[in-house]
């Protein structure tokens, strides 16, 4: 309980959404992820398609995601993220799980957005 009362609730939307590429997803169903970003039906097939392009690999809203590779889970990471309704992103080491090709796709994807983006890159 004492930890709750740390957390100021009447600016929770003021926090920064922390996405960690090292712990990507936590569910193994593409929807139950969806759900946890609040992805509405709106932003669901430009989240779909963003994730196409990033990866090459089209999956769907059913979709088992314990059948992608660590760097693919990272993509959808972040393209749930700039698909939710979340202001500011904060990016733990992104990089360190892409290949270099898919680095430069990832940063001109974030460049576009028009979410507030924090980086943070940990030594290997």
């Amino acid at each position: 309980m004492c930890c709750l009362a740390a957390i100021d609730l009447m600016n929770i939307e003021d926090s920064p959404l922390i996405c960690d590429a090292n712990h990507p997803l936590i569910s193994n169903c593409l929807k139950d992820e969806m759900l946890l970003y609040h992805i509405d039906t709106q932003s669901e097939a430009l989240l779909l398609d963003s994730y196409a392009d990033l990866s090459g690999k089209r999956i769907d809203k059913g979709y088992r995601l314990d059948q992608l590779s660590g760097g693919q889970k990272v993509l959808l990471m972040l393209c749930l993220a700039l698909h939710c309704p979340a202001t500011t992103l904060y990016l733990k080491d992104l990089y360190h799980s892409l290949d270099d090709s898919r680095w430069q796709a990832v940063q001109n994807a974030v460049e576009s957005s028009s979410k507030r983006i924090i980086w943070e890159q940990t030594p290997c």
